[in-house]
């Protein structure tokens, strides 16, 4: 199925004091309980970028890369702006793009059950 992904890119210095202020564990709690109160589908991950701020200043800093699946435009634009916010960002930048997206589902009772079954056949002998 085609499903629409989008991506926040949020870099973790703090923009009033030019370092990170907060521990990337306790900044990505923020960004989770953020995410569940909007009832979204996400996924967080660590990274390091950068950005040329003005021409002749880049600024290379811890990131977060937060994917979001399926969610409407206006909820992402939500999630962006208070992650902006409680962050205290000058911006975050939104990627969107549609993506094929599929789930492979197996019953892990029964595998379990399968694998038990023979492993206890192959211990008889």
């Amino acid at each position: 199925m085609i499903v629409t992904r989008h991506s926040i890119y949020v870099g973790l210095t703090d923009s009033d004091e030019a370092r990170q202020k907060d521990s990337t564990k306790g900044l990505k709690a923020l960004i989770d309980k953020t995410c569940r109160q909007y009832h979204v589908n996400y996924t967080i991950a660590n990274t390091q970028g950068g950005f040329w701020k003005t021409d002749d200043y880049f600024m290379s800093e811890n990131s977060f890369v937060i994917n979001l699946i399926g969610a409407d435009d206006a909820i992402i634009e939500e999630v962006a702006n208070d992650v902006c916010v409680f962050l205290n960002q000058e911006f975050v930048m939104v990627v969107k793009d549609e993506v094929d997206c599929h789930f492979i589902e197996n019953d892990i009772r029964d595998k379990r059950k399968q694998l038990l079954l023979k492993r206890s056949v192959h211990s008889e002998f």
